[in-house]
């Protein structure tokens, strides 16, 4: 047949292509993956092109289609949408039902809230983050307090120069922690993570430290 011929060498359907029925070939090889190619070159077309003049948009998704039909890429298209055409008409009829119950702006909404509930999630992680990067910060500066001198027996009076803006740092880590935490529950952070109660048993523990911190904030 010339037509079969010509339609098998134009979009360089491979050597099978010879042996399909009339309808096969332009039903499933040529009308169904044609429209579907068109359509997704479009809607690519006008995401990358908005605010153009709307008459290029069509004009360029033609052009990609016959770009990709010269190249020889349209026949793989092809084969992939015809295996999975089953699947496709499926998908297609379940989004046509769902959008005859759900309107736009409600799926808009539940979009909004997808949106929303992933970033209360990514929020709280974040400052789960925080809140442990400045517990490890505060326990490095009380070790380091240690090491330099004896800061639960000696009054911030007698304490020197550098251990008092130790204790100033360690007060501000401390405070800073302290709203983290505050903020961390605020939003439904879980109090029995192990790594927060840690947190704040170290926090409870070392409440006299804390006071000798808030005295010598107040001196500054």
């Amino acid at each position: 047949m010339a037509i079969q011929d010509i339609v098998c060498n134009l979009f360089k359907l491979g050597d099978t292509c010879y042996d399909m029925g009339m309808e096969e070939l332009l039903v499933e090889f040529l009308l169904i993956p044609s429209v579907v190619m068109i359509i997704f070159l479009y809607v690519s077309v006008n995401m990358f092109l908005r605010g153009e003049h709307p008459k290029i948009k069509p004009l360029l998704a033609i052009t990609f289609y016959i770009t990709i039909i010269y190249s020889g890429f349209y026949g793989t298209f092809a084969m992939f949408i015809s295996s999975f055409l089953p699947l496709f008409i499926v998908g297609t009829f379940i989004l046509f039902v769902a959008t005859r119950f759900i309107s736009p702006t409600q799926m808009k909404d539940l979009g909004g809230i997808t949106s929303k509930a992933s970033e209360f999630i990514y929020d709280r992680s974040t400052i789960k983050d925080r809140i442990l990067s400045k517990y490890s910060e505060l326990r490095d500066l009380e070790n380091k307090m240690e090491r330099l001198f004896d800061v639960k027996s000696e009054d911030t009076k007698d304490l020197s120069k550098e251990a008092k803006v130790m204790l100033l740092l360690g007060h501000e880590v401390r405070v800073e922690l302290e709203n983290l935490l505050r903020r961390y529950f605020k939003i439904g952070g879980n109090k029995r993570d192990p790594e927060i109660q840690e947190v704040r048993d170290f926090l409870k523990q070392s409440s006299k430290l804390g006071a000798k911190e808030k005295a010598a904030s107040k001196k500054k």
